[in-house]
């Protein structure tokens, strides 16, 4: 039993491995160029799991196929990897997060942007917080993007950061390879599909104290709207970007893991924001929250019952109350799927799924211009 727990564990973890190789193999070609960094601040976070979370299994398994990761990286490493827990994080907390984007983030890139004015008088006009957007829709910003990275909110200021990142992202390629990931150019990956005059085409930036005072609970939360633009990114990303493959959703181990974590952790988020800051929302955000909360994909997502299958995706180890010989490495998601939750249940969830996705995104969308649908 255990041996098959382990050919399963190793199996997911190549199954994610040849999917990073092909999702940067995919943005080698010419048209992906302009678009590619917008990309990197969506996708760090989801790659910094990949390996976080393998490097684990693969220590108890082989130390001899794991890959070294640097002290340094491996700080990195860990904060991105555990950014994907937004509000859910038991060490930093809703209130650390708030914290961390209003106290540390928003005034080193604030120092950073007023720094290369020429003239102080300039200084009430600066814009620190770049908005990034794709369709319209805001997948990610300046703001954003560090605190995914794993970067420290006093990044901004180093003259090595991009030597850095990439010394980083290196580390990073190297553990990936060891796993079979390659490049290659007839691979396809979910970037093909995108249409690169939808990303934004204009810098969008903003004062980032003026502005987080405009979007979703209004001008008395602003730590609280930071952190829910980030929230709001990862939405984008999962529903505008990473279910543009045909069929992704059903065909593809990473792309449907990547989706399925994505809105567990934004929809926990939310209600944990409404459990313990109430008093702070306003009656309009309560109502945004509590329609996402009702959604039967939500409630169905929330169940206990869904957990096996979380814990399975989020860490790799097969879950303790999945039967490991129902589940075939020739069609992983699909006996996965069907361990966790029936073979009856499973096409009743992917409309679900797709469904909470896909309005609890309009939805926030519409509640970061103050309104809702």
């Amino acid at each position: 039993m255990e041996h098959s727990r382990q050919l399963l564990m190793m199996h997911a973890i190549h199954e994610d491995a040849l999917f990073i190789g092909d999702y940067l193999s995919s943005l080698q070609r010419p048209e992906a160029q302009g678009f590619m960094p917008f990309l990197s601040f969506c996708m760090g976070s989801y790659m910094a799991l990949f390996v976080y979370e393998g490097q684990r299994q693969i220590k108890k398994i082989d130390p001899d196929l794991g890959v070294e990761i640097s002290d340094a990286a491996q700080q990195v490493l860990t904060r991105s990897r555990h950014s994907l827990k937004l509000f859910d994080d038991s060490k930093l907390g809703l209130e650390g997060l708030q914290s961390l984007f209003w106290d540390e983030i928003v005034p080193s890139h604030e120092d950073y942007f007023v720094g290369l004015l020429r003239f102080s008088w300039l200084k009430p006009l600066a814009k620190d917080v770049g908005v990034y957007r794709y369709n319209g829709r805001v997948i990610s910003t300046t703001h954003a993007a560090s605190f995914s990275l794993g970067l420290e909110a006093s990044a901004i200021v180093e003259a090595n950061l991009g030597e850095r990142i990439l010394s980083i992202s290196t580390e990073y390629g190297r553990y990936f390879g060891a796993l079979g990931a390659a490049l290659d150019m007839s691979a396809v990956s979910f970037p093909d599909y995108l249409d690169g005059a939808l990303f934004s085409q204009r810098e969008e930036d903003y004062q980032a104290k003026k502005y987080y005072r405009t979007i979703f609970n209004g001008t008395e939360t602003p730590e609280l709207n930071a952190t829910l633009l980030l929230l709001l990114g990862h939405l984008n990303f999962i529903n505008e970007i990473v279910s543009t493959e045909p069929d992704s959703a059903r065909l593809r181990y990473s792309t449907f893991k990547i989706r399925f974590l994505g809105i567990y952790q934004i929809v926990r988020s939310l209600v944990i924001l409404r459990d313990q800051q109430h008093e702070r929302l306003t009656a309009e955000s309560l109502q945004a929250i509590d329609l996402i909360a009702q959604h039967p994909g939500a409630r169905a997502l929330m169940a206990d019952d869904m957990r096996p299958l979380r814990n399975t995706l989020m860490h790799y180890s097969v879950d303790s109350r999945l039967d490991p010989t129902q589940l075939n490495t020739d069609n992983l998601l699909g006996t996965l799927l069907a361990a966790a939750l029936g073979e009856e249940r499973v096409e009743d969830f992917f409309g679900d799924f797709d469904a909470l996705i896909s309005e609890t995104a309009a939805l926030m969308n519409s509640w970061l211009q103050g309104r809702w649908t």
